[in-house]
């Protein structure tokens, strides 16, 4: 998985989706480093991006959210699975690494 890079304007937003597979017991979750740099939230789906079924029986589905410039400078934004409490398996898997660079 390479690492994408990102220029954002302070205040700036990006929209990022990516596969969830939360049916199979996985969580998707991101962590910030440093965390004053960018905002991520994750977003609910609009009525018309829910009206798309996952393509295959218990495959993934979309999972949307909103990247913001908070302040000059450079922030990793990872995006990993990780299985529910009480579900065994690996403690992280990757899923989309970002490298976003704020400016004013």
């Amino acid at each position: 998985m390479e690492m994408q890079q990102l220029t954002l304007r302070v205040q700036e937003q990006h929209a990022v989706t990516l596969p969830s597979r939360g049916a199979s017991g996985l969580q998707l979750l991101f962590s910030t480093e440093p965390a004053d740099i960018v905002l991520v939230v994750r977003r609910e789906p609009t009525p018309n991006e829910r009206e798309q079924p996952p393509i295959t029986v218990g495959g993934t589905i979309a999972a949307y959210f909103e990247l913001t410039g908070l302040k000059p400078g450079q922030a990793t934004v990872r995006f990993y699975e990780k299985p529910a409490p009480g579900r065994g398996g690996p403690s992280e898997i990757p899923v989309a690494t970002y490298l976003i660079t704020v400016s004013q």
